[in-house]
């Protein structure tokens, strides 16, 4: 790195297999600072950053800093509440006492807007139980529970570009970010939560030309159309995979039977329902009975 100047830089590393295929390309982001002994290591007195287009230098969004010729170990959590759906550029710099800028530093990413009903937490009308609320673990009774959702490669053996984990809401709805994914391609989308059925989309999605998808409005839009009709059109993820093995059997009855037998309550996946305790309630999704009771399992392309 001697020929780097001092300042924020990106490092890039990726591989090759025998059959001449190239990997994904990985990014991570460094500071390289000066000589620690020189008198001329100048310290680091603004961070900014914005989102897209550049408003100019000293014009972004102020990050408050410590002046200090190392700033490696600062987080940054921007405010992307103004920024609407689809691709765009997040880029970050920093400004010397000297009065010198560093490099302009970019990152792309994809705000996206989702929408998927929990079986096992469904009440009715288009809602959801907030869970965490009833378990013991938020105080925020619109927010349900957090969810993992991975991006695949189009072809197969399709394997995850990225992961990300996001906040569900009683309305079924959640906003997700993907960064360094090419907006260009197409990706499998796959939801998992820790007492339902992993489920993927129908088919890969362009999250930039379609940066909204919703789970909800018909069976069909997951793949293989496995997903339980919890109101006349509205569609839900199968709840009962409370050891997340991909099938829904007699192992996770055991489970269940278990916490029920030693009045289990609180965060724990045998709670099917979200209610905070473990019992026999845990067996009924809204009008439907199926859960424990009804085989279901995992289904991806092949």
């Amino acid at each position: 790195m001697t020929a780097l100047p001092q300042g924020i830089h990106q490092l890039y590393i990726r591989s090759k297999d025998a059959n001449g295929n190239w990997s994904v390309t990985n990014r991570s982001f460094f500071y390289k600072t000066g000589n620690s002994n020189s008198a001329s290591n100048a310290n680091i007195v603004k961070l900014e950053y914005f989102f897209d287009a550049d408003p100019g230098f000293g014009n972004g969004i102020d990050v408050p800093v410590t002046p200090g010729n190392n700033i490696a170990n600062l987080n940054i959590v921007p405010d992307i509440s103004a920024v609407g759906l689809g691709a765009h550029l997040l880029s970050v710099r920093s400004k010397d006492e000297k009065g010198s800028w560093s490099i302009t530093n970019s990152v792309g990413f994809l705000r996206d807007s989702l929408k998927v009903f929990l079986q096992g937490f469904y009440t009715g009308s288009g809602n959801l139980t907030p869970a965490l609320l009833n378990q013991g673990e938020s105080m925020d009774a619109t927010i349900v529970d957090s969810i993992t959702l991975r991006l695949h490669a189009q072809y197969y053996p399709y394997p995850v570009v990225i992961t990300t984990k996001a906040i569900l809401n009683t309305d079924g709805t959640l906003s997700v970010f993907f960064t360094d994914i090419d907006p260009t391609q197409n990706y499998w989308l796959s939801i998992q939560h820790r007492n339902h059925i992993e489920t993927w989309s129908s088919s890969p999605i362009n999250f930039n030309s379609n940066p909204s998808y919703d789970f909800t409005s018909s069976a069909s839009q997951a793949y293989g159309s496995n997903q339980a009709e919890v109101e006349s059109g509205i569609y839900a993820l199968y709840a009962g995979d409370i050891n997340q093995d991909g099938v829904i059997d007699g192992l996770d009855y055991n489970n269940w039977e278990t916490d029920n037998n030693n009045f289990g309550a609180g965060y724990l996946a045998t709670d099917l329902n979200g209610d905070g305790i473990v019992d026999g309630l845990d067996f009924c999704s809204g009008k439907q009975i199926t859960m424990l009771l009804l085989e279901q399992s995992f289904r991806k392309p092949s």
